[in-house]
């Protein structure tokens, strides 16, 4: 399965999934063992040009799926969305529809949630609306701040995605 990573960050847990591409819009990501390419978005005049690049990458290599794993952007080219509307999943690390949008683990720990979760979802161009594919539960009690939220939620939404592309 040819699989591509589009992240913000560098997620510690990306090579449970052995991608064959990683794009990320750091400019400094942490290294990794994988082939890496970095598109900032800064370096483009608008929007659509960037994502037009983003897809000119996965053209290259005709991905069998895409995740999105901590990428602080919303795709909405519709270019991008037409050609691979049915191979991107968004990991979201909230139970949806509870906290929707971004820096859901800030929200889920101002709002003193005992309870959140995640949701591996497809995108469709609008903020956490797509089909949701897999969804989990998770006690977030013992946390004692918003980093640990995070890195509970991920380590669970990392194994849940695991199971579920051996589904696909």
């Amino acid at each position: 399965m040819t699989l591509v990573i589009l992240t913000s960050s560098s997620p510690k847990l990306i090579g449970q999934l052995n991608p064959s591409l990683i794009i990320t819009n750091n400019p400094n990501p942490s290294k990794l063992d994988f082939p890496c390419i970095i598109i900032e978005d800064k370096n483009f005049n608008s929007r659509k040009e960037y994502d037009l690049s983003i897809k000119e990458k996965l053209d290259n290599i005709n991905p069998d799926l895409i995740i999105l794993a901590d990428y602080n952007k919303i795709i909405k080219s519709p270019e991008l969305l037409e050609k691979y509307k049915d191979k991107i999943i968004n990991i979201h690390l909230s139970y949806l529809p509870n906290f929707p949008g971004y820096k859901a683990h800030e929200q889920a720990w101002k709002a003193k949630a005992k309870e959140s979760g995640y949701t591996l979802h497809r995108i469709n161009g609008h903020v956490d609306k797509g089909q949701i594919l897999k969804q989990e539960k998770v006690d977030i009690s013992d946390c004692k701040s918003p980093k640990e939220i995070k890195d509970k939620l991920s380590k669970s939404a990392w194994k849940g995605l695991k199971e579920l592309i051996a589904t696909l």
